[in-house]
């Protein structure tokens, strides 16, 4: 099963290298692909690591966008 993260912060930003910390601890469920995305703001952060098991290739990675990046999720 893949490692999901994600943080929502009001009254700050999100620091990148602690949310990177965060996810690098999950890293024993999601050892084959990892990805990140932060706002512009930086108060919202989404993060994936990937564990490869049916889709092997780069299609399934994460977080994933609509063509506009409107729209970001991450899901297992």
């Amino acid at each position: 099963m893949c490692g999901i993260l994600g943080f929502a912060i009001k009254s700050s930003q999100i620091s990148q290298s602690e949310f990177q910390e965060s996810l690098d601890m999950l890293e024993h469920r999601g050892p084959d692909d990892s990805g990140t995305l932060f706002t512009l703001d930086k108060k919202i952060a989404l993060g994936h690591k990937r564990l490869s098991i049916i889709d092997l290739s780069k299609n399934a990675h994460q977080p994933m966008s609509d063509p506009t990046e409107d729209i970001n999720i991450i899901f297992n």
